[in-house]
Parts: structure tokens; sequence; C-alpha cells
């Protein structure tokens, strides 16, 4: 299982923001909330239980900033997760809680409507897992994805999650917290003692090899040196 809450540092995660990125890019820290008319534009707090605080959200601005002034402008902003190890998992899952707001939605319902897209990488290129054109900004929002169903479980999985406003003619803002990926994983069970022709089973010739071992501690058992 992992975890992560971003209460603390946020190792191997990584921002990219393309060159015609103006403002508000990812960053982690303590939400400041805005509102855009009425509406919440970006979270005024984090999804995770207190004593939790922060997140990731796209640009941190000050206290009693307009949505506008730290809202992603002009361009694109990539929020890329550690690789993950999920070769001897099954069934694994990815959870995040999601905070996402375009004015766009609330105003007009053309193509110029912003998206969050949710990528996961299967070895050799991105495969999208989910495009949100919904605003979800009223509370976060946890969805959960089937991940193998995008993805092969290989040694090198990562997550990210890509935002932006192009044209810059909107106000968008987007968040992730509490981001988790869970599975099983098959351990191989422990090999009986007694079989000792491997087999997967005990049977006469572990008790052949067991007789003839008899006074020696060759076929010793139960650890006491002799057979």
């Amino acid at each position: 299982m992992t975890t992560e809450s971003f209460e603390g540092a946020t190792t191997g995660w990584t921002v990219s923001n393309d060159a015609a990125l103006t403002a508000g890019g990812w960053a982690a820290g303590v939400p400041i909330g805005t509102l855009s008319g009425t509406a919440a534009a970006s979270p005024a707090t984090d999804a995770t239980a207190a004593p939790g605080t922060r997140c990731f959200v796209t640009g941190l601005g000050a206290a009693g900033g307009t949505a506008a002034s730290q809202d992603i402008d002009g361009g694109t902003s990539t929020l890329t997760s550690p690789s993950y190890d999920l070769t001897s998992m099954s069934g694994a899952t990815l959870s995040v809680a999601l905070w996402y707001f375009c004015s766009d939605i609330v105003t007009n319902t053309t193509a110029e409507i912003d998206a969050l897209r949710i990528e996961a990488w299967n070895g050799t290129s991105w495969v999208l897992v989910d495009d949100i054109r919904t605003n979800l900004n009223t509370a976060w929002t946890t969805r959960t994805y089937a991940l193998e169903n995008f993805v092969p479980m290989h040694a090198a999985v990562q997550v990210r999650f890509v935002a932006g406003d192009r044209p810059e003619n909107s106000t968008t803002e987007a968040g992730i917290d509490e981001f988790q990926i869970v599975g099983k994983v098959c351990e191989t069970a422990a090999p009986c003692p007694a079989d000792f022709d491997g087999d997967g089973s005990v049977g006469g010739a572990d008790l052949a090899t067991l007789l003839n071992s008899w006074g020696s501690p060759k076929g010793d058992l139960d650890g006491d040196g002799a057979t």
C-alpha cells in the first residue's frame, strides 16, 4: 500500500510547467481559499483530517487575493508521482481526493472548457485514466480507479495530474490530496520441512528419506539435531 497526504516532504513528486504557463503551477502547501463570483475556486482547507493542513494545488496565493491572481494561466502544469514497483500486486486501485474548478463550466459549454487529466505510465507511454470536465469544488471529492484496467502492474508505475488554462480565458484551479495505491500482494508459502523431495506434498518418497536418515541430522524435523 502507498499513501501520501503531503503533510511532510514530497520526495519523488515532480512538477513540470510548459513554457506558456504564466502562473498557477502545481505547488505543495496550505491552500488559501478564493472565490470566483460566489463559487469556491480554490479550496480553503486540505482533504486530510486534522491536524492535516497541506495538499497539492495549482497556485498558492496570498491571503485575501482574488481567484484570478493565483489560478493556473496560459499553459499547462503537470504533477507526477514517484514510480512504484507493483509487479507483485494484484487488484491495484488508485484513490485520490480531488478538487477542480473551471469558470467556463459555469458560463460556457463550448470546447473551451479546460480539464484535469489523470494519466498512468504503462512503461512506454501515458494512458488516460480520467478526463475531468465537471466542477468538483463544493468539497473535496474522492475518486477510485481500478489501476490495473489501465496499465500492467510493472516495476515503474507512475501517475500524473495535468491541469491547464488554454486559451487563457477562465479561472481554473485544481488540487489533489490523500493519494493512495492499494492492492493484494501474493506471498509464496514457506516450504514444508517434511517435503524432502520438494514435490509439494508429503508422501512415500519423503518417508523413505526420513527412514534412511535415521540416527543422523540429515532428516531432523524438530531441530533437536537428530533424526
